[in-house]
């Protein structure tokens, strides 16, 4: 198992995977709350109030990024857009799947935990399949 070949270096490749992974989310993912007190996501913003208002369906979907939107000499979204960032999504969480955590017990002695046993094991991961 990778983290285990880690050693302390593992809880730090973990984090930075989860942290990697937050910080696209933030940047692409469309997510905001209409009325008072409105809260709205970097992409939200991006895209802008009067987009959102035109179009409600917008709401969950996911961004590129203005390099990619640039390249394809493009302003608009598309449904592949969502797609392409569920399934990097998808794959992260595999990644970290994949990464047998270690579970330290009360006397101090570091115990692999078993992917079945581990709560990404226990279906808090998607198998691209399951999406």
């Amino acid at each position: 198992p990778l983290l285990m070949k880690r050693g302390s270096q593992a809880v730090e490749l973990v984090s930075s995977v989860l942290r990697l992974m937050e910080k696209d989310v933030d940047l692409f993912h469309i997510n905001y709350v209409e009325g008072d007190g409105a809260s709205s996501s970097i992409a939200a913003d991006r895209v802008g109030e009067e987009v959102l208002a035109a179009n409600p369906n917008l709401h969950g979907a996911f961004l590129r990024d203005e390099g990619q939107l640039g390249g394809e000499r493009r302003r608009s979204i598309r449904i592949d857009d969502t797609a392409q960032c569920v399934m990097a999504l998808s794959r992260t969480l595999q990644l970290l799947d994949d990464l047998v955590g270690v579970e330290v017990s009360e006397d101090g002695e570091a115990v692999p935990l078993n992917p079945s046993t581990s709560a990404i094991g226990q279906g808090g991961a998607h198998k691209r399949e399951d999406l």
